[in-house]
């Protein structure tokens, strides 16, 4: 599938592969802020975005589209040179709000629990954290709170850590779709604001007349 093509049809090849049915697969999730309020333009506004992430990225990009109100990419490589370029790129990008690179599974409660256990390894070991859950999928077998508590026991079981819900020193952040679930434990803020391109062109002229200024 070229880039941009829509992160629908990926979600039906390669999110519904052997890679996502029984385990998880390495994103970048991308949240947008202003573009969210652009009413019927929306859909332009985020194509806008995508097509400068991809410009931005380059070569190292495998896959990437807009899915659910999200745009989500992937990555060629999966290494520490590679998130840090793909990190310093993204934060040049206006219309980021923020970004993070996740842990994607299917939206069933097993693969959950074993992307939350996998999010947190080496991050959560004997410290406080929090988990906190949005469930854009209404439909899912348990509602925000009740996963918060569920994820807890998980972690607690297969770490030594301690649950702090005022001031964690971990938070474990998990959103779950219709079709996949993504789960991560940090947000990189973007440059916010709207994508260059998005707009038109304004001119604007100065005069140095005190008598006829011209705007």
């Amino acid at each position: 599938m070229a880039k941009g093509a829509g992160l629908r049809s990926l979600s039906l090849s390669a999110f519904a592969s052997s890679n996502l049915v029984s385990g998880i697969m390495k994103s970048i999730l991308i949240h947008y802020g202003e573009i969210a309020l652009k009413g019927q333009n929306r859909g332009e506004f985020e194509r806008c975005l995508l097509r400068n992430i991809n410009r931005s990225m380059g070569n190292i990009v495998k896959d990437s589209g807009i899915y659910q109100g999200r745009i989500v990419v992937e990555l060629k490589k999966y290494n520490k040179t590679t998130q840090k370029l793909a990190s310093e790129k993204l934060m040049r990008v206006f219309g980021i709000a923020w970004f993070s690179f996740v842990d994607v599974c299917k939206s069933d409660m097993k693969n959950i629990e074993k992307a939350s256990v996998k999010a947190s390894k080496g991050k959560i070991e004997k410290k406080t954290f929090k988990v906190e859950s949005r469930r854009a999928w209404k439909e899912f077998e348990k509602n925000s709170m009740e996963m918060n508590m569920h994820l807890g026991g998980v972690l607690l079981d297969a770490y030594k850590c301690k649950v702090d819900i005022h001031t964690p020193q971990l938070r474990v952040f998990v959103e779950i779709t219709k079709n996949v679930t993504y789960v991560y434990t940090d947000k990189i803020r973007g440059l916010g604001g709207l994508p260059v391109g998005s707009s038109g062109r304004v001119l604007v002229l100065f005069s140095g007349g005190l008598e006829s200024p011209v705007a």
